[in-house]
């Protein structure tokens, strides 16, 4: 069994849970313009094969209801979210990540925290400190929509870069990009960091200030 026969198998089973009443035929539909096509037929033709090659898949809950109501059959967008949610929880290798669209963000500040970078040794070295972490504070709108770019979707971010001195901790605002293969429409590789650099001058931070770990709950 494909990985797209699994999925839609499991997403007609979380749709039905929740009161939808949707034919096979109809969640391939359904789930294919969750995947960024007008019908499964489209997404057959050029993603299907695509599919257990990526680390990253998005998912609209959005486009699904659109689907859905193409169809005439009523599908509200939170039982769209449950059924992405029941294949994020999945976790059907190769697939790493699954996600909706509308939380990709989240998907993004992760690898951005996750992904090592050359710079990050350097800043560190240069200023003969430790890297404690690295907080993400805030990240621009990628370079055109996800669907229409055709190899690369690439996305801007600012951070901190915390580090550790003998007597105190800094913070080093710094500007990072990342860079995702598209292997689909929806269908994205590892993310990597093509650019990381120092954007200003350190700044002293209070011991109970510093947030533990490579990402804040709060920064969500």
């Amino acid at each position: 069994m494909s990985l797209f026969s699994t999925w839609s198998k499991r997403t007609r089973e979380t749709l039905l849970a929740s009161g939808a009443r949707l034919s096979h035929s109809q969640v391939l539909e359904v789930l294919a313009a969750g995947l960024g096509h007008n019908s499964y037929a489209s997404f057959k033709a050029t993603d299907e094969a695509s599919l257990a090659s990526a680390h990253l898949v998005v998912i609209s809950a959005v486009e699904m209801v659109r689907r859905a109501a193409d169809l005439e059959k009523e599908l509200s967008q939170e039982a769209c979210e449950s059924a992405v949610r029941a294949l994020r929880l999945a976790r059907e290798w190769p697939v790493q990540h699954v996600e909706e669209l509308s939380n990709l963000d989240w998907i993004v500040r992760s690898t951005l925290s996750d992904e090592g970078h050359p710079n990050r040794e350097r800043i560190s070295e240069d200023l003969g400190w430790s890297i404690h972490g690295l907080t993400v504070l805030g990240m621009q709108r990628p370079r055109g929509a996800l669907a229409q770019v055709n190899r690369v979707w690439c996305w801007r971010g600012s951070a901190h870069l915390e580090l550790y001195s003998e007597d105190a901790d800094w913070n080093v605002p710094c500007s990072a990009e990342m860079s995702f293969e598209k292997l689909g429409r929806h269908l994205l590789g590892k993310g990597q960091i093509t650019h990381f650099a120092r954007e200003g001058e350190p700044v002293k931070t209070e011991f109970d200030e510093v947030v533990e770990g490579w990402l804040s709950d709060s920064t969500l």
